[in-house]
């Protein structure tokens, strides 16, 4: 069982900004296509990744009425719909949601109690979106920010649009994004409550070679400028 709440605001923040790191949806849905969350401790935990970026943010659960807790998960429709629908006042720093899922294959209610009588509701029949197959992330960051910061990075090379999503994290806490080189991936942070990862760009010796040049090419333009 889990039945948790949590501020409105906080679990905001954290499905905006885990949003851009699911997977494309496809045919035959994956459990990679989902929000996947668990409650660790004092915290929610709010995952994402499509293999080659990822997101993990934590939500504040401000009561908890069953420790143990079980791991649940949000399709993007449900947590578009969430996010229209539940919306803390200006100013409504109290706002706040109660989550609740009674086996693992029972409906996911969330329902605001922000007030002295439970409010709007929602509930969300399970047909599963796998959990078993879905990576620890937790570990992973774990094991990434053991890593030592490289000192210094000759070449990082990325896709413009994955390193895009990560600028969701970045407007929903409003912090400035940290990027750091850790071991063959970067870590990037935002504020207190989000990390990510991006994989960087396998280059072929075609490719480099190629690359190399057009920086050849600009030295000389720029030379006679």
């Amino acid at each position: 069982m889990t039945r948790i709440t949590v501020g409105t605001g906080d679990l905001r923040a954290a499905l905006l900004s885990v949003k851009p790191h699911t997977a494309a949806p496809s045919d035959a849905s994956t459990p990679l296509e989902w929000i996947h969350c668990r409650v660790e401790g004092n915290n929610l935990l709010v995952m994402a990744t499509d293999r080659y970026s990822a997101g993990l943010a934590i939500v504040s659960v401000l009561e908890n009425d069953d420790q143990a807790g079980v791991p649940f998960e949000l399709s993007r429709q449900e947590v578009a719909e969430l996010l229209l629908a539940f919306k803390p006042g200006k100013g409504d720093l109290d706002a706040s949601v109660r989550i609740e899922q009674k086996s693992p294959d029972g409906d996911l209610t969330v329902t605001d109690v922000s007030g002295l009588w439970p409010g709007k509701s929602i509930a969300y029949p399970r047909s599963s979106g796998g959990d078993d197959d879905f990576p620890d992330l937790a570990l992973v960051f774990a094991g990434l920010v053991e890593e030592p910061v490289a000192a210094t990075v000759d070449e990082f090379i990325v896709a413009g649009q994955r390193l895009a999503a990560f600028k969701a994290a970045s407007s929903a806490y409003s912090k400035p994004l940290v990027l750091e080189p850790r071991g063959r991936s970067l870590i990037i942070s935002a504020g207190d409550s989000f990390l990510g990862f991006l994989a960087p760009i396998t280059e072929s010796d075609e490719d480099r070679t190629q690359r190399h040049g057009w920086r050849a090419d600009w030295r000389r333009r720029l030379a006679r400028a």
